[in-house]
């Protein structure tokens, strides 16, 4: 029954039975696809050596979301040692969602070593891994990937632009660049702006912020720029 099998592992998991890996990491071979997800899950949960080299062998699974859910598993567990096969997902899967998971675990490992891979998915055919690529690079920093994102600034897709804003607020004197977009046409594009300048205030981020509020027309970014 593939119900109590995923229960079973579901539970290992849970109760973190470090005992149980060896017999979770042969049920990654179960046929049932519910059981092979929960397995994933409960390995995530154990955090042992072990684990993660069983979570590294889901990476190869025939199933996409398995692999997904692999890679994610795997970020949150901040180990140098997956950096690695996480870069080669992200590179060669073909599987968007797939691609997605990479480029986010990169982001949560930190692991600055990531970054001129994350730059050359920044072509994706896949805007979600695109804009998450993004992400990860405003999260491990670095003037390589300031400037990537900054060149990102001159996309033709808005929500890539706003990624782009939204990221650069990371980096230390990014005010300079942001500020230009208070005053782009794209409402969703300037209340990016808003938000990304929110957590890099001095006073003249403040002055320009205010000057913004009383020239906007637009409730949505106005409502932005009170919070």
């Amino acid at each position: 029954n593939p119900i109590l099998r995923k229960n079973a592992a579901l539970l290992l998991g849970r109760l973190e039975a470090t005992e149980s890996v060896n017999a979770l990491g042969f049920a990654l071979k179960d046929g049932d696809v519910s059981v092979r997800q929960a397995v994933v899950e409960a390995l995530s949960s154990l955090k042992t050596e072990e684990s993660i080299k069983y979570l590294m062998f889901a990476l190869t699974d025939e199933k996409a979301q398995i692999r997904a859910s692999a890679a994610l598993s795997l970020g949150s567990m901040g180990s140098d040692r997956v950096v690695e096969p996480l870069i080669l997902i992200l590179l060669t899967d073909s599987d968007d969602t797939v691609r997605v998971s990479a480029a986010r675990s990169q982001g949560m490992i930190g692991d600055k070593g990531a970054v001129t891979h994350l730059i050359d998915v920044l072509d994706d055919r896949n805007g979600f891994v695109v804009v998450t690529a993004m992400e990860s690079l405003g999260k491990l920093g670095g003037d390589e990937a300031k400037s990537a994102l900054i060149r990102m600034l001159n996309s033709d897709e808005r929500e890539i632009k706003r990624m782009a804003i939204r990221a650069l607020s990371s980096f230390e004197g990014s005010e300079g660049i942001i500020l230009p977009y208070l005053n782009d046409p794209d409402w969703a594009t300037k209340a990016a702006a808003v938000r990304a300048l929110s957590v890099r205030v001095n006073e003249q981020v403040r002055n320009e912020i205010e000057k913004c509020y009383d020239r906007e027309e637009d409730p949505a970014v106005r409502r932005v720029i009170e919070e």
